[in-house]
């Protein structure tokens, strides 16, 4: 959907009755130009009402100001009909972070805290190797979604995109361990 400079991918989910669930999954400041603010939301409304969408769950990735959830920021501020959910469908920040400079720039780039926890890991044996165990990482995912506050998958979710991905180079499933050894749930 796009209007004027502005633009969103928005998913719909069947439901019985012919109604839907529309979803905006991952969305960022930069695909509402300021001007569009008004126009971009009344055509969201619009496409949901055609939809016949009975709720649009806009989850930005933004990271929260002070004092304001994430799942406020950017979205339908001050207006009425919107509600922020307790439940993210995705992570509510992602961090991209390019592993192409040598390992010490990539350091270079984090906070202190995060250098020394790292290097700390390292100096108590902590590795981190390949790992191809999707439904452990699920088991992980399902522990760290429940206390981050994050829906997580069904497994074959995670197995498919790894099995779509991993043999293209487009993506690598990592453990951490200590000394070896393997989390346990």
């Amino acid at each position: 959907m796009i209007t004027g400079q502005s633009g969103a991918q928005i998913l719909f989910r069947r439901l019985p009755l012919g109604l839907t669930i529309a979803y905006i999954p991952k969305r960022t400041e930069a695909q509402i130009a300021p001007a569009d603010g008004a126009a971009f939301w009344a055509e969201v409304d619009a496409l949901c009402r055609r939809r016949r969408a009975i709720l649009c769950k806009d989850e930005p990735d933004a990271w929260a100001s002070a004092g304001q959830s994430s799942s406020q920021s950017g979205s339908l501020q001050g207006d009425n009909s919107t509600i922020p959910s307790r439940h993210n469908v995705q992570p509510r920040r992602t961090l991209i972070v390019d592993l192409r400079p040598p390992e010490e720039a990539i350091l270079g780039r984090m906070k202190q805290k995060c250098r020394y926890n790292i290097r700390l890991a390292e100096k108590k044996g902590v590795t981190v190797r390949p790992w191809a165990d999707t439904a452990a990482f699920h088991a992980m995912l399902v522990t760290t979604g429940r206390r981050d506050e994050f829906a997580v998958h069904a497994p074959a979710y995670y197995q498919r995109a790894y099995e779509l991905f991993r043999p293209k180079g487009m993506c690598e499933l990592l453990v951490a361990e200590f000394e070896g050894g393997h989390w346990r749930h």
